[in-house]
């Protein structure tokens, strides 16, 4: 069997002189193979080439002569390539160049939210998580509702991403007597902090978010003091589990707008 432990270096002229071949068109194709699929995919189809002409090679299919090593690797190259990359491949026809891409600005995000919500993928589960401190508390007969703000400035968001205008997000977070008692002492001290996890919904006639507890606790007065969160203010986690279907981009790789 042929010595491939350093196939994952060789470039086209090494690969063709493995295969056998030595027309300057050969080469070409074996460029492009590169050039479209990768090197991991090229070196490990050279491999397999080797491997098969090593154990007797290929026949022809309906003749008794066998394929050629060249024969071989682009037969498997073709199996494993796009039609469409095949043929570039063959025809030496350049890649089309993609346009550029305008980046997504907040106040435009309805046009590709609209393009995306086309096909929309499916949510399995949605959880947020708020940590902070309660400005106000209801109680009702059933649960109480506490009052709890986001600050006004935004936290630093990845590069490309849309960047909404500042602003302060209100939810009232709707929890059960039994989930309330395990964090209501902890409140009657300044310092002391609520973390609760739920599903939201938004209310746009009072243009708040309700969330309803699932759980809730009060962290270690510890680690809540080294988040330095003001009386007023919270931190707020959303994480969303579920399937893709339509993906709009915009700015290149920078920024994606999801279906729901």
């Amino acid at each position: 069997m042929p010595d491939t432990s350093s196939i994952d270096s060789l470039q086209p002229d090494d690969i063709a002189a493995q295969l056998k071949e030595t027309e300057p068109a050969v080469v070409q194709q074996i460029q492009r193979a590169l050039q479209f699929c990768g090197a991991e995919t090229v070196n490990a189809i050279l491999r397999e080439t080797l491997d098969i002409e090593a154990r007797g090679g290929m026949m022809l299919p309906d003749s008794d002569r066998r394929r050629t090593t060249g024969g071989i690797f682009f037969l498997l190259l073709r199996q494993r390539t796009d039609p469409e990359i095949w043929r570039r491949i063959r025809s030496g026809e350049p890649q089309p160049q993609a346009a550029p891409v305008k980046s997504l600005e907040w106040l435009d995000r309805g046009s590709a939210i609209q393009e995306a919500l086309a096909i929309r993928g499916e949510v399995t589960r949605a959880v947020i998580t708020l940590q902070g401190r309660p400005t106000q508390i209801e109680r009702q007969a059933d649960y109480v509702i506490a009052t709890m703000m986001t600050a006004e400035d935004l936290p630093p968001l990845p590069k490309g991403v849309p960047t909404p205008p500042d602003t302060t997000t209100t939810f009232k977070v709707c929890v059960s007597h039994r989930e309330w008692g395990r964090v209501e002492y902890a409140l009657k001290f300044p310092e002391g902090r609520l973390r609760v996890m739920g599903y939201a919904i938004p209310n746009r006639k009072r243009q708040h978010i309700v969330l309803f507890a699932m759980k809730t606790v009060s962290p270690k007065l510890k680690r809540v003091e080294s988040v330095q969160l003001d009386a007023n203010r919270i931190l707020a986690q959303v994480s969303i589990v579920g399937r893709i279907e339509k993906v709009v981009e915009r700015g290149g790789n920078s920024n994606r707008s999801i279906g729901e």
